[in-house]
């Protein structure tokens, strides 16, 4: 790893610490979501000035724009207090994100992402269960907000499915293989916590505290992974399914 890219990882895992420390002793909510959200922007700004000259880095770039789109509606109203959150505008750009990175990571970009889930119907029993149990517990919610579920559901795990496949092959180097594969295990890691807690509520202070902890954990270093993997010139060429 190239030392501009050790240089973001280590400033982003500090301000990872910085974020998870606060979030258990800092009485101020609304200000903890505006950093937190702060930090969040600040990664697409710097993949963004440092972004490599592959065909992927753009597409890697928009992404964790479009993720920085989702938290603008999802997080960023709960450090304002001036409007709801929007989770159905938020989950549809992380959709579009995740599908943006399984993009890059599979050769032929979105065609080749219908046709491996053409060959790998499997791939839809992980959103398929997730949008059961939001039927199950959400059943009054709009059909349009069970459809974005189901969207982001079947994005992420497709995401989650094409990074196991590119580590599985030996198109790119170890290092990048390993990077790709950790991201979207944490980006994963991290939604069905989220999920979790949306649907089931949260027994004590102390529950919470653990989960926050390991989401925050995940969240930011999972992201500045991708911010990496959009300057790095090793990750030239993308890979078939």
């Amino acid at each position: 790893m190239i030392r501009r890219n050790r240089l973001i990882l280590g400033t982003y895992l500090m301000l990872t610490l910085l974020l998870v420390l606060l979030g258990l002793y800092l009485k101020n909510l609304k200000m903890l979501w505006i950093l937190r959200y702060l930090v969040f922007l600040s990664l697409p700004l710097t993949a963004l000035a440092a972004r490599g000259r592959h065909p992927g880095s753009s597409s890697l770039v928009f992404a964790l724009l479009c993720a920085a789109l989702g938290d603008a509606f999802i997080y960023l109203p709960l450090g304002l207090e001036r409007f709801e959150p929007n989770l159905p505008l938020g989950m549809l750009f992380f959709a579009l994100s995740y599908t943006l990175i399984t993009a890059v990571y599979v050769k032929g970009g979105l065609s080749s992402m219908v046709s491996g889930l053409k060959v790998h119907p499997d791939l839809l029993i992980f959103p398929l269960f997730l949008a059961t149990m939001e039927f199950a517990f959400w059943g009054t919610l709009p059909l349009l907000f069970l459809l974005l579920g189901f969207f982001f559901f079947v994005a992420l795990s497709t995401a989650f499915w094409a990074s196991v496949r590119l580590y599985s092959r030996r198109s790119y180097p170890k290092r990048i293989r390993n990077l790709v594969l950790l991201s979207t295990t944490l980006m994963v890691l991290c939604d069905l916590i989220v999920v979790l807690g949306f649907l089931l509520p949260v027994m004590s202070a102390r529950m919470y505290d653990i989960g926050s902890v390991i989401v925050w954990s995940a969240y930011i270093p999972a992201w500045t992974i991708l911010a990496i993997l959009s300057t790095d010139e090793g990750f030239h060429e993308t890979i078939s399914w």
